[in-house]
């Protein structure tokens, strides 16, 4: 006996507040809710789900979004500030690859609130073109962080 899943759809704008357990996809930000009769309530996205290489502009001031994808890279042009990032999810893994650019010996400053393994915030690899990759945990509302460096 085969099932039957339905999947409400429409614009985040003009989705309805769905029944205790119906599914909803946005067609205009491909977000994927759920609903509790209630509230609909964010599942995901695809950017997140499949697990998407997103390419962070670079600026002074670095301003990621989640919802861009749970992989983000920039090419270090300067030494830049990284805000707190917007979107995070509880239980998520993120990864943040920085590049040096030709010139290398870029630094940046983090966000506040970042645990680091280790007890602080690491020295990234300095070698022009070389790469470090930060691996974080969001939970709870902290961000748990190590660094792999050197690729």
């Amino acid at each position: 006996m085969a099932n039957t899943l339905q999947v409400r759809r429409g614009t985040k704008a003009t989705l309805p507040t769905l029944a205790a357990g119906e599914l909803g996809f946005c067609t205009d930000t491909y977000e994927v809710y759920v609903g509790d009769g209630a509230t609909n309530r964010f599942i995901g996205s695809p950017n997140i789900m499949k697990g998407v290489d997103y390419s962070l502009t670079y600026a002074a001031t670095l301003a990621i979004n989640w919802n861009n994808g749970s992989t983000q890279y920039t090419t270090l042009a300067g030494n830049p500030t990284f805000s707190t990032p917007t979107n995070p999810l509880n239980g998520q893994v993120y990864r943040l690859r920085l590049i040096q650019d030709a010139t290398g010996s870029r630094t940046v400053t983090w966000w506040a609130g970042i645990i680091w393994a280790g007890g602080s915030a690491p020295t990234l690899t300095t070698t022009a073109t070389k790469q470090d990759i930060i691996t974080l945990l969001y939970s709870n509302g902290v961000y748990y962080a190590d660094i792999t460096k050197n690729f």
